[in-house]
């Protein structure tokens, strides 16, 4: 069972997400683990349109755009699914999102009830920082910081 102490963190962009959970160490110092991670299914133009006018595809730059729309739809309704099982195995009732603003976006579209009450969502593209690198970043240590209590 997690410890209800603990903080948790996700950390996500367009192509993957990352759980992580924050522990105070015998130290005082803040030790942030991977638990979870989950890529995208996504496969690009695999979700290309053709025109209704022409019944061809779209132009490469309306195509790359509506493509990278879907990205972010996509990877949206499997995160939220995949969260949803994870927090809820994990008896975590809070959780800080860390993603781009668009990608937020997106995701505040897929998000339902229960779960959306359990994240609190914040702007940021550090998907790629290790967690030792996490744990120093301004945005996340402030989520930490209660840790210390």
């Amino acid at each position: 069972m997690t410890n209800p102490k603990d903080k948790w963190i996700l950390v996500a962009d367009s192509e993957q997400a990352r759980l992580l959970q924050g522990t105070l160490t015998g130290q005082n110092r803040i030790h942030l683990d991977e638990k979870a991670v989950l890529k995208t299914t996504f496969v690009a133009g695999e979700h290309h349109r053709p025109s209704q006018l022409t019944g061809r595809g779209h132009s490469a730059h309306a195509s790359f755009g509506h493509e990278h729309e879907e990205k972010l739809a996509h990877f949206a309704r499997e995160l939220s699914s995949w969260l949803d099982k994870e927090l809820s195995g994990r008896k975590v009732e809070k959780c800080a999102l860390f993603a781009p603003s668009r990608f937020l976006g997106a995701f505040r579209k897929e998000v339902k009830g229960p779960l959306a009450a359990r994240l609190s969502q914040h702007e940021g593209e550090i998907t790629k920082l290790s967690p030792g690198q996490l744990v120093d970043h301004p945005s996340v240590a402030a989520e930490l910081s209660a840790l210390r209590g």
